[in-house]
């Protein structure tokens, strides 16, 4: 399992067409999005993201998106809040 923690993206692409392929990932108290895409294809199969403060996953433009098994996304409400007017569901 690969981690992603305390860092500003967990994956960030950038560009006119990406291709993520990724299946056991964690991504933990990311500071923006824990996947980031401008445009692009996502098949993301086995990922958990816990406490990303402003998306588990943000795809501007997709052209295919594909979560498969067990994607998990959790919110500690407890922590404090890194984007001022941030609103939580």
């Amino acid at each position: 399992k690969s981690t992603f923690s305390g860092i500003q993206y967990g994956i960030r692409a950038e560009g006119n067409t990406s291709y993520i392929v990724a299946r056991n990932l964690e991504f933990q108290n990311i500071l923006r999005d824990g996947i980031h895409m401008d445009k692009g294809n996502l098949n993301l199969r086995g990922a958990k993201f816990t406490n990303c403060y402003d998306k588990g996953i943000y795809i501007l433009t997709a052209n295919n998106v594909s979560i498969l098994g067990n994607c998990n996304f959790l919110w500690n409400d407890s922590l404090p809040l890194l984007v001022p007017n941030m609103q939580i569901p």
